[in-house]
């Protein structure tokens, strides 16, 4: 795999998560919206269709969470890895470019302006993390 995807899988993962949570978002608002059962309140089978709806939207809400919880293990995982991988950088500003960059998901401009660099020499500073990144990449273990 090259540097520049391997780094990139944090922000990839991330955002999966993220979609992942706005979909639960969107289960919870429909188990919300279903509506309660009209008629006999003994339990006679008036009610029967929309508890089972009901019950259908809160499994998947489970099964959802669950989904997201193992992908949040993952991703801690990954992500320690990856910035472990980054750790081992010898040169700082190339660390702190490609943390700031693929980690913390600023821009290049960014982390030009914040560590007061010009945007083209934060551009070549990233280049040459990403060939360090990648020698780095290359020695692990398969």
């Amino acid at each position: 795999m090259d540097a520049k995807s391997y780094l990139e899988e944090i922000k990839w993962t991330d955002s999966r998560i993220q979609n992942k949570l706005v979909e639960v978002q969107q289960l919870r608002y429909l188990a919300l919206s279903v509506s309660a059962p009209v008629g006999d309140i003994t339990g006679g089978s008036s009610g029967t269709k929309s508890n089972d709806r009901l019950g259908t939207v809160i499994a998947k809400i489970i099964d959802a969470e669950n989904e997201i919880n193992a992908e949040i293990d993952r991703f801690v995982d990954m992500k320690r890895e990856r910035i472990a991988l980054i750790e081992r950088i010898p040169k700082q500003l190339q660390q702190d470019v490609i943390h700031g960059h693929y980690v913390q998901y600023k821009s290049l401009v960014d982390i030009a302006k914040d560590k007061g660099y010009t945007y083209a020499w934060i551009l070549e500073v990233h280049a040459e993390a990403l060939r360090t990144v990648q020698e780095l990449i290359d020695k692990l273990p398969i």
